[in-house]
């Protein structure tokens, strides 16, 4: 860059709406032991010499570039836990409730289960605090990241909320119309038991549990510390990492826009909490639209989907017209190409590995 570099934590633009947010953020970076805080600082004082020989400091790139790499090991053992949690910790579990003579069956391709819907439940409750408890703790390990960064609220941040509403409503137009066999499949699953306290029980734990462990994982502990390279490379690697998690492909497709989302709302807004919010809904709009659609028949798909479509547009265009000013999710203070911060991040002996085996179940369910 033709701009020297001076300090890269005070030089890096911390915009969000909350200032607790942002100067909790800066003094981490700045002042934290943590060995996963990206700082540098040119020193402008004459170079000293020992021994005839030049003591060289090392360039904001070198420093950028190793920090990203003990992130990126971290992050992989996170996300490799998480993997193992959500194909083995299934079949973990549903070996050992068969084994207690209870009824349930895991597809390990498309990770299905069918049998007793309160061991299915069952199983699937244990799994998701399996895969996203495991992973938090070994990253609140690593990172230690203070509350305010990890869980950062900001209450004032209402037109926040609106857009949390109405890109949920997008998301959840899109997965209906490009799910619509899964819908089918879901629906035929749920509503063909009567049970109803299991099927509110473990609707409850996916829509309030999951939505808020995910974005504890994914917007409170990974984005942070990647957020630190660039805003823009932060949004857009959480949301490829929940792309890549095991699940159908409108699933994964889903989550990729939640990614992107949800990191805008967490940059934007400085709060968690409006991350968990638009999780929350799109949980409970895809239940909803088993009932509407698929089991009580009430309106058709399309008019579901061009509801949603059109409500969820304009509460964004609504935000939009209020925050005039726009979040530029740029970083002037970050040295490599976001080619060379992707190549950096995937080539760790941690990240390899998960990216390749999830890469390969991908490629299993859009070809086999």
């Amino acid at each position: 860059m033709a701009q020297e570099i001076i300090n890269v934590v005070e030089d890096f633009d911390y915009d969000s709406r909350n200032e607790e947010y942002n100067s909790s953020f800066r003094k981490w970076r700045a002042s934290s032991p943590s060995k996963f805080a990206y700082r540098y600082a040119d020193d402008t004082r004459e170079r000293s010499y020992v021994a005839g020989k030049a003591v060289t400091k090392p360039s904001a790139a070198s420093v950028e570039r190793k920090t990203l790499a003990r992130v990126s090991e971290a992050a992989g053992v996170a996300l490799l836990l998480y993997f193992i949690s959500e194909v083995a910790g299934g079949s973990l579990l549903t070996y050992i409730f068969r084994l207690l003579n209870l009824n349930v069956h895991l597809d390990f391709l498309t990770l299905s289960m069918n049998g007793s819907q309160l061991a299915v439940a069952g199983v699937r409750t244990l799994t998701l605090l399996l895969k996203f408890g495991i992973p938090i703790c070994v990253m609140i390990a690593c990172f230690r990241l203070p509350r305010k960064v990890m869980l950062p609220q900001n209450i004032s941040a209402l037109p926040e909320t609106v857009f949390a509403v109405g890109f949920a409503m997008v998301c959840s137009a899109v997965y209906a119309l490009i799910g619509h066999a899964q819908g089918v499949e879901e629906a035929q699953a749920i509503f063909t038991y009567k049970d109803t306290f299991v099927i509110a029980s473990y609707s409850i734990a996916d829509a309030v549990i999951a939505s808020i462990l995910a974005e504890i994982f994914l917007r409170g502990l990974l984005l942070p510390v990647l957020r630190q390279f660039g805003d823009l490379y932060a949004i857009c690697v959480t949301a490829f990492c929940a792309f890549m998690f095991p699940g159908t492909l409108p699933s994964r497709i889903a989550e990729l826009m939640i990614g992107m989302g949800a990191g805008y709302l967490m940059l934007r807004g400085g709060s968690l909490w409006k991350c968990v919010l638009l999780r929350f809904l799109f949980t409970v709009l895809n239940f909803a639209r088993l009932i509407v659609i698929y089991s009580t028949y009430l309106v058709p798909r399309w008019q579901y989907v061009m509801i949603l479509l059109l409500t969820g547009v304009g509460l964004i265009f609504f935000y939009m017209r209020v925050r005039k000013s726009h979040l530029l999710l740029s970083n002037r203070r970050t040295q490599l190409s976001n080619r060379r911060k992707l190549s950096a991040f995937m080539q760790t002996v941690t990240v390899l590995p998960w990216a390749a085996i999830s890469t390969l179940m991908l490629l299993l369910q859009l070809f086999f």
